[in-house]
């Protein structure tokens, strides 16, 4: 994972879980990225995502956080909306103008900038003014077509490894078929953002 010169890092706190703060070397924008990093629910951290805000950051010149929520299965679902939530009224709380502020992700965290912005709409809290997901989680019911589509050609992501490994790891019995959990197909996207969704053709 390549990570683009330019940048500075800063280890900080946001919605009291760890963050890492990451901007350009000068003249930032006036926008923020919140970032939450891939790794199926289970795995990951900031310092794994770093190539990816760091390529964000280093393309838009706008500042980054990306959080360092809570993991399943000791913090199953709810726990990584709740600190991705809190995150967000953090910056709001901190003067930062939503209209400013853009959600971004991969894999599960990909899903998060999606969940998160439905737990804010039902907050009342204003919205980010963009998503960008990079092959998001949108789904634990693991009932997409490309779930047989591509059977076989990638060799991590199949269904069974989704619904005997990860969903239940990250939803502990709880039913794949809520909003939080599958917003594909349960959540309602009225008012949501202008979304980014991007996905790989494997």
């Amino acid at each position: 994972m390549i990570i683009p010169g330019g940048i500075r890092t800063t280890r900080t706190t946001l919605g009291d879980r760890p963050a890492l703060h990451v901007e350009p070397d000068s003249n930032p924008r006036p926008a923020t990225i919140l970032y939450f990093h891939g790794g199926g629910w289970v795995a990951g951290s900031p310092k794994t995502a770093l190539s990816l805000t760091g390529h964000l950051v280093a393309k838009t010149g706008f500042r980054s956080y990306s959080l360092d929520y809570r993991l399943a299965p000791e913090h199953p679902l709810p726990a990584a909306i709740d600190d991705a939530l809190n995150a967000y009224r953090a910056l709001l709380d901190s003067g930062r103008d939503p209209s400013a502020i853009a959600f971004a992700g991969d894999s599960a965290g990909g899903g998060l900038t999606v969940t998160t912005c439905l737990a804010a709409r039902d907050a009342g809290l204003p919205l980010p003014a963009a998503i960008v997901a990079f092959s998001p989680s949108l789904d634990a019911t693991g009932s997409g077509e490309s779930m047989d589509t591509k059977a076989g050609i990638d060799p991590i992501f199949t269904r069974e490894y989704l619904q005997e490994t990860i969903a239940p790891l990250y939803l502990a019995g709880q039913d794949p078929h809520q909003p939080m959990a599958s917003p594909a197909l349960c959540a309602d996207p009225t008012g949501l953002p202008p979304m980014l969704l991007q996905a790989g053709t494997n």
